[in-house]
């Protein structure tokens, strides 16, 4: 739990840096639902620049809200990926990482199609994954 807490004191010391030179960027930490819901209503995308990702959840809750995802082709994250409504990039690489939401934020035709993606990808309930997990721990 401390090295989360310095980890979260060093993107909040950096947002603040990236403030006073004039970047129009914020970190919002902990939000409320209806928060999260706005945040996604007002976004054209999301950056999802996750090196270890164990399912890539938030890649699922980008698709839910008909929103592209930027993120890595590598892992869980690249399987989600491959489904169509992402943009992969080498997320290792910040300037790759940022060409990426240029891109999306410069062609809007581009991005278009991606959130169509997005919102096209069936996605799967708790129930759907009970369905198919139940049988295995029945075979036990």
């Amino acid at each position: 739990c401390e090295d989360e807490g310095r980890e979260s004191r060093a993107i909040a010391d950096k947002i603040k840096e990236l403030q006073k030179s004039g970047r129009p960027v914020s970190w919002r930490g902990h939000m409320t639902e209806e928060e999260l819901h706005e945040a996604y209503r007002h976004a054209a995308f999301t950056p999802f620049p996750s090196l270890a990702e164990g399912f890539g959840l938030p890649i699922i809750e980008s698709f839910w809200h008909c929103r592209p995802v930027i993120c890595s082709d590598q892992g869980a994250v690249g399987e989600l990926s491959r489904q169509g409504g992402c943009l992969t990039v080498d997320v290792t690489k910040p300037s790759k990482l940022a060409d990426a939401m240029e891109s999306l934020l410069q062609d809007a035709s581009r991005c278009a199609a991606l959130a169509k993606e997005a919102y096209d990808r069936p996605l799967r309930s708790w129930a759907d994954y009970w369905s198919e997990l139940k049988p295995l721990l029945d075979i036990r």
